[in-house]
């Protein structure tokens, strides 16, 4: 996972961990949340990059993103 700064440039990374998930069943997972992280429903605080990030790892990885990342939002509200 990478954090930005404001010009895009990543800042820091933070590494999540290893899956075995294959990259097949991957790929169906992303398929089927395609519909839920769309332009038409992103939401700055409830729908975002974040939100993605932390449901993907914790379909692939048991655990979602650290939570400093996953409240980003909610801290900022």
């Amino acid at each position: 996972m990478l954090t930005k700064n404001g010009a895009g440039q990543p800042t820091k990374a933070v590494s999540l961990g290893e899956t075995e998930v294959p990259e097949d069943i991957f790929m169906e997972m992303l398929n089927d949340m395609a519909s839920k992280y769309t332009e038409r429903s992103y939401h700055v605080f409830n729908n975002n990059c974040n939100s993605f990030s932390n449901e993907v790892a914790s379909l692939v990885l048991g655990e979602g993103i650290p939570r400093e990342y996953a409240e980003l939002p909610r801290e900022f509200f």
